[in-house]
């Protein structure tokens, strides 16, 4: 959703259809049929997190007609600076917020179970261990599918969405094990933050080599 709404950052809106978004987000168009729980599992999440963890903050309303029964087709999301975040580097929020997202102690994770309205989340989420909360997945997720679009990834040809799910929990995995190696090295404050900040520097790799 990051990238969605970033790139519109300076025109400071953007309509799109609700199939479309769900496609950009990498979610089946069935997914959420209703617009209730689309709104609460997918776009409250995002609204959450972004505004928790990046440089931006969005509104969104529904726009356009209605279809029969009320059904919602089109969303306007109205982009704004995030002016918790707008001089902070990553490293100095991490820093300062750190408690935030401390991790919960070994007999809170084995206590507790974390549940997935998302199963593509509850999916991708078994590569960190089950660590992290659906709303981060939700963060991690897209910066994946910015990172490796479907589009380019090498099973899109064969339209075989499975291998590019599998695609990107291995990527993940990788990322996580990175984040696990560090942790034994050095004392990290937020794991999901350093984990994001990897993914965020292979984002910045990737939109440098093309531009």
């Amino acid at each position: 959703m990051y990238e969605i709404l970033k790139q519109y950052e300076k025109v400071g809106e953007r309509i799109i259809s609700i199939d479309d978004l769900k496609e950009l987000l990498g979610l089946n168009k069935s997914e959420y049929p209703s617009y209730n729980n689309f709104k609460r599992y997918v776009l409250d999440a995002c609204q959450e997190a972004l505004e928790k963890y990046t440089d931006i903050k969005f509104i969104c309303e529904p726009t356009g007609k209605l279809g029969q029964g009320g059904k919602v087709y089109s969303l306007k999301f109205t982009i704004l600076q995030n002016e918790s975040l707008d001089e902070l580097s990553l490293e100095d929020f991490i820093d300062m917020h750190g408690k935030d997202f401390e991790k919960p102690s070994e007999d809170v994770i084995e206590t507790e179970t974390v549940e997935f309205k998302s199963e593509r989340l509850a999916f991708l989420a078994e590569a960190c261990n089950k660590e992290f909360a659906e709303s981060e997945m939700t963060v991690l997720h897209n910066l994946l599918i910015a990172i490796m679009p479907y589009a380019e990834s090498k099973h899109f040809a064969a339209n075989n969405k499975y291998k590019y799910e599998t695609d990107l929990y291995d990527y993940l995995k990788r990322c996580y094990d990175e984040l696990n190696l560090q942790s034994e090295r050095r004392e990290i404050k937020s794991r999901f933050g350093y984990l994001k900040k990897i993914l965020d520097s292979a984002l910045h790799e990737k939109t440098k080599s093309n531009a």
